[in-house]
């Protein structure tokens, strides 16, 4: 949108909003912000009211300031960042850490200096070795217990360390603060792979995305933010010099994730595992970042390359980076992998092409790229293209989620 500026004279209109970044600019008088900034600087007043006054507007009920619930927050936010210089410190210079020392080095091949940026960790093969550390640092049993760091005991007021004889990578929030932690076992036949902090007073699975806050200056700067599965896939990029890589807490993105990132960049790749895991995770992402009208591609990985970016960046860096230049528009990428196997003179693989196609062509929000993939589909099939139309309007009616 452009109009003339509000806060000062002008006869031709230089200020500018942008609705898919979410902020305005004025050209003139270089003011700049977002809503809120623009609804303070009208009305001269403060954020809280601003915060009010927009929240009423649209119909959002803010929660009450909780002084016991802040103070809370502040504790367990220290909390993170004393177990993470602890379980740092046991990687670098415990004789237990060495093993996962070594893991890092020399199987996945990060440096010093990589694994110094990250601060990954060692946490000690112990029932209790964090928490008595915590408790030697003045917090209380009840913030120990608050912090996503322990598991209570069935049946006792006591608890016992998550996180034992795992690699550690901390999480940063959108700001830079530690909120939790994913472990990785160093025992590959034992227990779950990896363990995650669970929800806290600090940590929201669904909002936070690993590596966002290193990686948010690379986003705007490239104007595209590439979206992996696994924490290490991020960290061997950023160490392979490319700094726009964030991974998912999970399978998929939820709609949260999506519009924080979205703040950044509108153009999205997706570089999820050659798994059917992973390709089902993909399907999910991709039909809500859809939703919310972003651009969206998907880098082609097969086994044949490396099961993850993580593995072949340690093969060859510059395939990674091949491969990112490659990206396909997500919905080609669908028509490759679903026609994969395809046997033209049997009905029930045209179907089964035609329902998993459909299912994704219909959580497109454009309605230029619905009629060209629908065209595209009719031809492929060798169908009529008003066949399919029905499908999809029969589906619909049935209030169905998906195509029959």
């Amino acid at each position: 949108f452009k109009a003339r500026c509000p806060f000062h004279e002008e006869k031709t209109p230089s200020f500018m909003v942008n609705r898919e970044r979410q902020f305005f600019h004025c050209f003139g008088c270089q003011e700049s912000g977002d809503v809120f900034s623009f609804l303070q600087k009208m009305e001269n007043i403060e954020f809280p009211e601003a915060l009010k006054i927009l929240a009423n507007k649209a119909g959002v009920k803010l929660p009450e300031y909780n002084p016991q619930m802040a103070n809370l927050k502040t504790r367990v936010l220290e909390m993170q960042a004393v177990a993470m210089a602890w379980f740092h410190n046991q990687l670098l210079n415990s004789a237990a850490g060495q093993k996962a020392l070594s893991y890092l080095k020399d199987k996945r091949k990060l440096s010093a200096a990589t694994i110094e940026e990250w601060q990954l960790g060692y946490a000690l093969d112990s029932w209790d070795a964090l928490s008595q550390y915590l408790k030697g640092k003045n917090f209380t049993h009840q913030e120990i217990l608050q912090s996503g760091l322990v598991v209570p005991k069935e049946r006792s007021q006591d608890y016992y360390d998550r996180f034992r004889d795992r690699v550690m990578f901390p999480i940063e929030d959108y700001h830079g603060n530690i909120v939790g932690f994913t472990g990785r076992t160093l025992k590959e036949d034992e227990g779950a792979k990896y363990i995650n902090t669970p929800q806290t007073a600090v940590y929201n699975k669904s909002e936070v995305i690993f590596g966002l806050y290193k990686a948010k200056a690379a986003i705007k700067d490239e104007d595209q933010v590439v979206i992996v599965e696994g924490n290490m896939d991020v960290i061997a990029s950023s160490g392979a010099k490319i700094k726009n890589v964030v991974a998912v807490s999970g399978t998929a993105l939820t709609v949260e994730q999506i519009r924080i990132l979205k703040r950044l960049t509108n153009d999205f790749i997706f570089a999820f595992d050659a798994d059917q895991a992973g390709i089902r995770a993909a399907e999910r992402s991709i039909g809500l970042a859809w939703s919310e009208e972003a651009k969206v591609k998907v880098i082609a990985i097969n086994q044949s390359l490396g099961k993850d970016p993580d593995e072949i960046i340690r093969r060859d860096v510059a395939l990674w980076k091949k491969l990112i230049a490659a990206a396909l528009p997500a919905m080609d990428y669908f028509f490759e992998m679903k026609f994969r196997g395809y046997q033209p003179e049997e009905i029930e693989s045209k179907k089964q092409v035609a329902r998993d196609l459909l299912n994704l062509i219909i959580q497109l929000a454009s309605p230029l790229e619905y009629d060209y993939y629908l065209k595209k589909l009719a031809e492929k099939l060798e169908v009529r293209e008003e066949a399919l139309r029905e499908a999809v309007k029969k589906a619909r009616q049935q209030k169905k989620p998906g195509v029959a």
